[in-house]
């Protein structure tokens, strides 16, 4: 339980960083003066969000199927190396490392790391996003890979 528990929250962080992002409304900043210097720039398009990550610049290619694969992989394990970091009892840390490669190869690791590879592809996670992850070290890190 221990170990799907920090493998959760780790998924739950890295999801909800990878949310595509929205910009402000600008009359919430300007008020309804949208107009400088004889140029309105209220546009005319409708107000809706629009997904940012399909309209960036091409440097930013969407993760492959491999790279989803191997971020998610990652996150597995570093569940449950997190989960033997923070044991206190000393036999019972001994034992959950004796067991991380069956842990790794077990059907609930490979069950979260198709439902998290899908999920990465589904968000439209960058290349450069999934490669991050797949290198940190640390539940806190993930931020660095997502960006504010």
């Amino acid at each position: 339980m221990r170990i799907s528990l920090k493998s959760s929250l780790l998924t739950v962080a890295w999801l909800s960083s990878c949310a595509p992002k929205e910009a402000e409304d600008p009359k919430s900043i300007l008020g309804n003066d949208l107009a400088h210097e004889g140029v309105y720039g209220g546009g005319e398009g409708p107000d809706s969000p629009r997904d940012v990550r399909s309209a960036g610049p091409p440097s930013e290619a969407l993760a492959s199927r491999a790279d989803c694969e191997q971020a998610a992989r990652h996150l597995v394990e570093l569940g449950i190396d997190l989960a033997i970091r923070e044991e206190q009892d000393p036999e019972k840390k001994q034992k959950l490392a004796d067991d991380k490669p069956a842990a790794l190869n077990s059907e609930g690791a490979r069950a979260h790391v198709a439902e998290w590879s899908a999920e990465c592809r589904a968000r439209r996670t960058t290349r450069a996003e999934a490669r991050c992850i797949a290198s940190i070290r640390s539940e806190s890190a993930i931020e660095r890979c997502v960006g504010p």
